[in-house]
């Protein structure tokens, strides 16, 4: 059985998922072509959905400035602006951000024979193993992984 997903699928996904981003956060960004895993640090959010199917999960890790820009985009500006609200609304942003991205990129999966089905994101403290892509922005490196197998998240 061939890798699930193979690099064709992996490169439409990314495609698509440039433009909404965009559309979600203002930021413009371009498949990255390192594939080395990070480590979540305190400038950035991770975020798994959890799937059922051909996949077991997609993890996305993206900057907190990224998920900033979500945040200005979602909420009215008064709230916004409370600092106290930044990190909770931040995490909740990055958590949208990913629901967002996988919702809408689970179309170019399917198209590619790979079937989802998705359940609410949930924050973590890093990816577990699996297929990595990245895209750059101006606000930092988004990645997501794709889980093949059944993993434990962190």
């Amino acid at each position: 059985m061939p890798p699930v997903p193979d690099a064709s699928t992996v490169r439409d996904f990314l495609a698509h998922t440039i433009a909404v981003l965009h559309e979600a956060t203002g930021a413009f960004a371009k498949i990255a072509t390192a594939t080395t895993p990070t480590d979540a640090h305190d400038d950035t959010i991770a975020i798994a959905i959890l799937v059922r199917g051909h996949l077991s999960g997609l993890t996305w890790t993206f900057p907190v400035e990224l998920a900033r820009d979500a945040v200005r985009r979602m909420v009215p500006p008064e709230i916004a602006r409370v600092p106290e609200l930044d990190g909770a609304l931040c995490e909740a942003a990055a958590g949208e951000l990913a629901n967002i991205l996988t919702g809408r990129g689970a179309r170019i999966l399917e198209a590619h024979g790979v079937a989802i089905e998705l359940t609410p994101p949930m924050r973590v403290t890093g990816a577990a193993p699996g297929t990595i892509a990245r895209l750059e922005t101006s606000r930092g490196v988004v990645e997501v992984v794709f889980h093949r197998a059944a993993v434990g998240f962190r």
